[in-house]
């Protein structure tokens, strides 16, 4: 609801700036051709000019720079988590599909043998390497075995925080080991605290947002 609301206020203003725009024109386009017919216009007409200038002046100082505000909030997280989506399945397809990254997330979670494991951007990481399938995925932070006996691995695609503006929005991948455990979205819910949308997949894979 938030989302669709900025996106009604900037359309609202947008409009409201271009109808501003085109009377204060035609309201200056009519006083010049009456200045050239009639020679100097009268109070009276002055007095209906002078709302025009000030309309102006308002849609410039006050209503363009919120306008650039609200549009500065786009995309609405609604649509920026479908593109999310959609580029977390072509990276996992590039990479062989879900098969390729279930094996080497197994291949991960059995080199650090159960141990609870979390690393920010891995693959700036020189003595941290990751299996091919993992790697596609272009991981800003991995965390293994969530809640620490979970035996699942979570996978940050997305996200990052911005000061002065908005940041763009997680997005994780949450792929189970071979024996993992049958309540995952209860361990994802105790590592976000703050409300998530958890959405399986596929077998033992699950979007988080």
């Amino acid at each position: 609801m938030d989302d669709l609301f900025f996106i009604a206020i900037a359309v609202l203003a947008v409009g409201l700036i271009a109808g501003l725009t085109h009377i204060v024109a035609r309201s200056l386009s009519r006083a010049s051709a009456e200045r050239a017919a009639f020679g100097p216009i009268d109070d009276h007409r002055q007095s209906l000019v002078r709302p025009g200038f000030i309309l102006c002046l308002l849609s410039v100082f006050v209503i363009a720079p919120l306008a650039f505000r609200l549009l500065a909030w786009w995309p609405p997280r609604w649509l920026e988590h479908r593109q999310h989506h959609q580029q977390a399945i072509e990276r996992v397809v590039a990479a062989g599909g879900w098969d390729s990254l279930h094996q080497d997330t197994a291949l991960l979670l059995a080199t650090n043998q159960g141990q609870y494991l979390r690393c920010y951007y891995p693959l700036r990481q020189t003595n941290f390497v990751l299996p091919s399938a993992i790697a596609a995925l272009k991981p800003r932070e991995i965390e293994l075995n969530l809640g620490r006996s979970s035996n699942a691995a979570c996978y940050r695609i997305f996200g990052y925080k911005s000061s002065g503006a908005r940041g763009q929005a997680n997005y994780w991948l949450v792929v189970t080991g071979e024996n993992g455990s049958p309540d995952i979205p209860k361990a994802i819910t105790s590592r976000f605290p703050s409300p998530r949308t958890i959405h399986l997949i596929t077998n033992g894979v699950y979007e988080v947002y």
